[in-house]
């Protein structure tokens, strides 16, 4: 039923709590997982409107550190037998997750939404909202731990 799973990671712990419920997911289906960490877009840093940081270095440096992070990730489900692919993507996370899922032809979405509080959840739509109104795909969504 579940061949592909995507699992959207944000580098925090709380979302890391997903991982435990694909595992035993992807090992009763033998699925591939596909883990995706979205990276805001970078921008160079000024101090008294000098670059101290070349965009370009700081792209490859985030990209370099979301790449370690889900190599780790990977392992933790490779422990299990679990078939995995990573993705790093630079770019507004629901739209991202949306391009993904479609691009990998999953079968599930699996991730952990944010809270938000009081008038920011008025105001801010999560991603995991964004994503579940743009996909037919199915979505498994966990509290946070």
């Amino acid at each position: 039923m579940y061949k592909k799973i995507l699992v959207a990671l944000d580098g925090t712990q709380s979302t890391e709590s997903v991982i435990d419920h694909v595992v035993d997911i992807a090992r009763a289906e033998n699925s591939e997982v596909v883990l995706l960490n979205v990276l805001p877009e970078p921008r160079a840093e000024y101090v008294s409107g000098i670059v101290v940081t070349p965009l370009k270095e700081a792209v490859e440096r985030s990209l370099a550190k979301a790449q370690d992070y889900l190599r780790g990730m990977s392992w933790r489900l490779e422990l299990h037998g679990i078939k995995t692919k990573h993705v790093v993507r630079l770019g507004d996370p629901a739209e991202e997750i949306i391009k993904c899922a479609d691009l990998h032809e999953v079968d599930l979405i699996a991730m952990v939404p944010h809270k938000r509080r009081g008038l920011d959840r008025i105001f801010h739509s999560s991603v995991s909202h964004k994503v579940m109104r743009s996909v037919p795909t199915p979505m498994l969504l966990l509290n946070a731990a």
